[in-house]
């Protein structure tokens, strides 16, 4: 390796690593401060846990019901009006008292709070988003109480938004730096409270500390990879320190220093499905003039360049993600937190939901500006599992305010979620915000404004998202910035042919799904149809009285006004009317599954016009009707599973019109092949009434028209089109790479029969399968359990006399699988 190495200082936020190198008197000490209690302000105190939030506490203490429960959030919109108040008391050691530099730490502060030491005010918080570092002096005694005292967020908010000179779009929440879906969204409750979210601690030590690094990726080429070390250190006085880092010692003469170094041969990290997720092991020594280590940091780092490429042509201009000099299409979703209450979520759930995302053949997640800015570990596993992440700024669907005081809070927000997510390959954009472009230009946020109000929201719109955040992502990263997603809306036609786009004329306009295929832009980032959980989910929030359209609970956990009715809208135009509400429920996910991957197969279709498809959204924060295709609980919709199918790097994918049916290849991967492609015209009862085979090659990274075929003239010669499919597959040598069945009719024409499923259960060394089989033709069959878990297939189509062996994951490994646990259900029993 050759290194060279320059150095300057400036000022720094701290960050904290834990060390693993003996230091004797420079021991740097952790402690938690832990046994935490609540009131409301003048009341009684109860336990609390920390981290948490003042809604599981009440819950926890019995005061109140669970918010998720039935209509119970309606009850509880009193809490937001309240003062609270966090203690814990705790005793020290005079050794540890008499420490030269004792330092709390706290973050995720939800979110005006007054923090005393010994009744002592230490500081205020107004920055959910904030870690703050706070510098003891002569405060602390061998018994000691921290005590955090919370303003009301909504009262405090209110104040701001009166003495502001104009109101801005998105009311009160805009002035408060919390998540902004706490304040009710159009998939989310309105649960405003406060807490501690993240440990508390005391650290100390009695020298110079690695308080921050990055390792960023100049250039990469077939050889070598040229690398740069920056490194901050904490508490850095006029004593010389060296760094041993590679094996060779380097002297530290500022807080900051800067080592370019090189790779030969090196391994790249490359997003899922394109190679591997290689990372290096690094270790960092800060050595003290005696050659004492002082600090040490053991991390990774990961080689790989990603660069969001605009390119100009003759239709305007691209919008495509490139990794290491390769175009990447991406496939994938829009992410919001898995839980309204944040620190429920640990591990195992962070785990289950993005192995669920490459399960379906994700590459992409989007973390939306409403919501938060993940945990570590969220990005470590993206990291590993080769997941790319399109990072927005905490900022969505509103107009913010533009004074020195928001500007300063969101400047250090901003420095410490970049500083923080910048060591991770998988980051691969930073956005300003969602839909506020957006919305200021189309959606009527300035009419009845004057001339100077629309000026100056506008030019705090500029100072914060073409000033501040992207100079400060520019400087501190090598991360690319985008303004707004989307860069224009669908009331511009500019939204077809230029940058990201959201388009919702699907949905909010009630446009027919086939307007996906007419409406493909550069890169869709944002698009949706709405579901109901499956029925065992919501029979976790409800009780049997619930149960119908318009119930007081199901319109709770309907957040969209016109939700419902927009379900029922477009299910009448392809669905006979469900007998019931289970009906009503399956339906609503065959709709959405179908709909959307009209839209996934539509865009990757036009590959390389367009390069990305992200449909809304991936999860729920709650057990809502949403647009998610993965609910609360973590049960794939219909949609989950069609995904999954449409996102797989080679893809079949049909086009009808009136009177021709295209037939298309699109191949993600980097390799090409020769195939047959086998074209099977069959009846609901298995009778195969004509068949074609077509030998072709397909190429990498390609998508391409393989074949029109005439309706009249081939397929319904015998016009028994509503009682036929077309059955399509991709054969590679013997192997069946892909499968497509394809539909002449709307399923409401479909002539459908009643249908005789026998299943049987087979045991091997991974578990259980089923093996099932049907006599006629299976529109769209679920299969449901009594037992935790998850099928490999569901909602699929099972043709007549065609086994098919589905396995089935349980966590929790069961010593035998009761048949009688398994039932079945399909279009043909939603009717009369």
């Amino acid at each position: 390796m050759s290194v060279k190495m320059k150095t300057y200082s400036y000022f720094i936020f701290l960050t904290l690593f834990l060390t693993s190198c003996l230091k004797q008197k420079n021991d740097k000490v952790e402690i938690f401060i832990n046994n935490w209690e609540f009131r409301e302000q003048g009341q009684q105190w109860f336990p609390a846990i920390v981290p948490g939030s003042v809604h599981l506490d009440l819950y926890s203490n019995n005061l109140i019901d669970d918010p998720f429960y039935r209509a119970n959030e309606n009850k509880l919109q009193w809490i937001e009006d309240k003062q609270w108040e966090y203690k814990a008391e705790f005793n020290l050691d005079q050794d540890f008292i008499e420490n030269k530099s004792i330092h709390l730490i706290f973050s995720g502060i939800d979110t005006y709070a007054d923090v005393f030491l010994n009744d002592s005010l230490i500081h205020k918080c107004d920055n959910f988003f904030v870690s703050y570092d706070i510098k003891l002096d002569s405060l602390l005694k061998v018994s000691n109480e921290l005590r955090f005292v919370f303003q009301p967020t909504v009262e405090r908010a209110k104040l701001l938004q009166k003495n502001n000179t104009f109101n801005l779009p998105g009311e009160e929440r805009v002035y408060v730096r919390k998540p902004q879906f706490h304040f009710g969204w159009d998939w989310g409750p309105r649960l405003i409270g406060c807490g501690i979210t993240e440990k508390v601690k005391l650290i100390v030590y009695n020298s110079a500390q690695i308080s921050d690094f990055y390792i960023s990726t100049l250039s990469i080429s077939d050889t070598k990879a040229e690398m740069r070390l920056e490194i901050e250190l904490s508490d850095f006085d006029s004593n010389f320190y060296a760094l041993d880092f590679l094996g060779k010692k380097y002297h530290l003469k500022s807080k900051k220093t800067i080592i370019d170094f090189t790779i030969e041969n090196p391994n790249l990290w490359w997003p899922r499905a394109y190679g591997e997720q290689f990372t290096y092991p690094l270790n960092l020594k800060l050595l003290s003039t005696e050659g004492q280590c002082l600090d040490e940091v053991n991390s990774s780092f990961s080689i790989r360049n990603i660069r969001l490429v605009e390119q100009e042509d003759e239709m305007g201009k691209g919008f495509k993600f490139q990794v290491n000099g390769i175009d990447v299409f991406a496939k994938g979703s829009n992410y919001i937190p898995l839980d309204f209450f944040h620190t429920r979520v640990d591990s195992s759930h962070y785990r289950d939901a993005l192995y669920d995302a490459v399960d379906a053949n994700m590459n992409i997640l989007r973390v939306w500006g409403g919501g938060i800015y993940e945990d570590n570990y969220f990005y470590d596993l993206c990291d590993s599992l080769g997941i790319l992440v399109w990072q927005d700024f905490m900022f969505a669907c509103a107009m913010y305010p533009g004074d020195t005081s928001f500007m300063n809070s969101v400047k250090l927000e901003a420095v410490q979620q970049i500083k923080r997510l910048r060591k991770h390959p998988s980051i691969a954009l930073w956005c300003g915000n969602n839909e506020n472009s957006e919305g200021w230009h189309r959606w009527g946020w300035q009419s009845s404004r004057s001339d100077e109000e629309i000026k100056s929201i506008w030019a705090d719109y500029q100072d914060l998202f073409t000033q501040l955040l992207p100079n400060l992502v520019d400087s501190l990263t090598n991360t690319d910035y985008w303004e707004s997603s989307p860069k224009y809306g669908r009331g511009d036609p500019k939204h077809q042919f230029v940058g990201d786009a959201h388009y919702w004329g699907i949905w909010h306009d009630a446009e027919p799904f086939e307007n996906f295929e007419l409406k493909v832009p550069r890169f869709m980032s944002e698009f949706g149809f709405q579901s109901f959980l499956e029925m065992d989910a919501i029979s976790k929030f409800t009780i049997d009285e619930d149960l119908f359209l318009g119930s007081e609970v199901i319109n709770t956990h309907q957040k969209h006004p016109r939700g419902n009715n927009l379900i029922k809208e477009y299910m009448q135009r392809d669905f006979n009317e469900p007998k019931d509400f289970k009906g009503f429920v399956y339906l609503s996910q065959i709709i959405q599954a179908e709909g959307v991957c009209i839209g996934i197969e539509s865009h990757r279709r036009a590959k390389p016009y367009n390069m990305g498809t992200l449909y809304w959204q991936f999860n729920d924060c709650w057990p809502s009707i949403s647009w998610s295709s993965r609910d609360y609980y973590g049960n794939w919709k219909a949609l989950h599973y069609a995904a999954k199918s449409s996102f797989q790097d080679i893809l079949i994918s049909t086009v009808q019109s009136e009177d021709s049916l295209f037939v298309y290849i699109v191949n993600d991967s980097n390799i090409g092949s020769e195939c047959n492609i086998l074209f099977d015209h069959i009846d609901y009862y298995g009778n195969h009434l004509d068949n074609v085979i077509v030998s072709t090659k397909f190429y990498a990274d390609s998508s391409a028209l393989l074949k029109a075929f005439s309706l009249n003239d081939f397929l319904l010669k015998d016009s028994i089109e509503n009682r036929s499919y077309l059955d399509i597959k991709m054969m590679i040598g013997d192997e069946v790479k892909f499968r497509k069945i394809h539909h002449f009719v709307k399923t409401k024409h479909m002539d459908l029969q009643s249908t005789n499923i026998t299943c049987k259960i087979y045991e091997d060394s991974l578990g259980f399968n089923l093996e099932i089989l049907s006599d006629v033709f299976v529109k769209d069959l679920m299969i449901e359990s009594t037992y935790e878990g998850r099928f490999e297939f569901n909602y699929f189509d099972l043709p007549a006399h065609e086994s098919k062996r589905i396995r089935f994951f349980n966590e929790n490994l069961i010593d035998e699988f009761d048949i009688n646990s398994i039932s079945f259900y399909s279009i043909i029993d939603t009717y009369e």
